[in-house]
């Protein structure tokens, strides 16, 4: 039989009222049955005071009634203090499966309920006690648990069990800015998960300039080659955020270019290898590129661009020298933690979080 908190205050106060009662009415009749001047002078003394005036047997069933008393509020401080600490940790269970879950969101959601199941049996939740959904969208999961507690004093109130029950829900939101993105751009269409696509461009067949008379490159934090490898390997260090407007940098640059995608192939040592369907968290193979849109053009060059959203891009192959250098990648889904904004259309980078609720 469940335990409900809220049921056993009221049938505590019940029982302490029965034997206010009780006791007033032992002492009307008390003072009813003797007219001394020690009863007169009981007359004046509380129900509780008359008990140090009682007889043995009335003691003991005054110590009874106390006890039903102590008794419920035994039930209520540690049953319920057991109950409050069960339904904590299912809270962090849950919290924990569906942000792991949601790591895996929109382009895998067979994969986000695995792994939500996953984390919610190592929070310790067996699978029985767990439901995951995912919205049609495949944006949204959300983890329920639901746990019998067996209780302790409750028992002598007649409630043997009690349930406890803890939900959350994880949302994947486009980011609207973040830190860390390569100085390398692709120009805002729809993307498709798995489809490769060109992030530099190579000159065309006897060095021409290519369309625009721009290569791709972004100037981040200053131009140059010793500036654009750097961002290359390491992503740039100051946040970029949707709307910003930004440089385009000039010329082929294949040695930086060529030095800064080998670097980021080969720090990948994860295993199994990486591949873009499947790819460690903060895999550097994995490019954060911004979206963007012509801003300022001088004759065929494009001098800035506006940055519209960021998508990723798991590159496969190494780029090649002079004039056949190119920067190609495979579109894929990751979570990064960063400011997001629900409004703004997904271009592959989202954050993560929790809903409230």
């Amino acid at each position: 039989m469940g335990l409900d908190i809220l049921k056993i205050y009221p049938k505590l106060k019940t029982c302490g009222l029965k034997i206010f009662q009780a006791l007033r009415a032992w002492e009307n009749f008390i003072c009813s049955s003797h007219n001394s001047c020690c009863c007169r002078k009981l007359i004046s003394l509380t129900p509780l005071s008359l008990l140090f005036f009682s007889s043995r047997g009335q003691v003991l069933v005054t110590v009874a009634a106390g006890m039903t008393l102590l008794l419920g509020m035994a039930a209520i401080t540690v049953d319920a203090g057991t109950l409050y600490l069960q339904r904590q940790r299912l809270a962090n269970a849950v919290d924990a499966a569906a942000l792991a879950g949601a790591q895996e969101l929109p382009a895998r959601p067979a994969l986000a309920y695995q792994q939500a199941m996953a984390y919610a049996e190592q929070n310790g939740c067996s699978p029985e006690e767990v439901v995951v959904q995912i919205a049609p969208s495949n944006k949204k999961i959300t983890v329920t648990a639901q746990r019998q507690i067996p209780l302790f004093f409750a028992r002598t109130l007649g409630h043997q069990t009690a349930s406890v029950s803890a939900q959350a829900t994880a949302a994947v939101s486009p980011v609207k800015a973040l830190m860390g993105a390569a100085p390398l751009s692709i120009e805002e269409q729809i993307l498709v998960f798995g489809e490769e696509y060109t992030l530099k461009s190579a000159p065309s067949e006897g060095g021409g300039e290519p369309l625009y008379g721009w290569y791709g490159p972004l100037s981040l934090g200053g131009s140059g080659a010793r500036s654009y490898c750097q961002n290359l390997k390491y992503g740039y260090e100051s946040e970029l955020r949707v709307g910003d407007v930004v440089a385009t940098e000039t010329g082929n640059m294949s040695g930086p270019t060529v030095e800064g995608i080998a670097y980021r192939v080969d720090a990948c040592h994860h295993d199994p290898p990486c591949t873009f369907e499947h790819f460690a968290p903060g895999c550097p193979r994995v490019l954060l590129v911004p979206v963007i849109v012509a801003q300022e053009t001088s004759g065929n060059q494009i001098k800035t661009v506006r940055i519209q959203g960021f998508a990723a891009f798991f590159i496969e192959n190494y780029a090649r020298q002079g004039n056949e250098c190119e920067i190609r990648g495979r579109f894929v889904h990751t979570a990064v933690s960063a400011p997001y904004d629900e409004s703004l259309p997904g271009y592959g980078v989202y954050a993560v979080h929790l809903e409230a609720g």
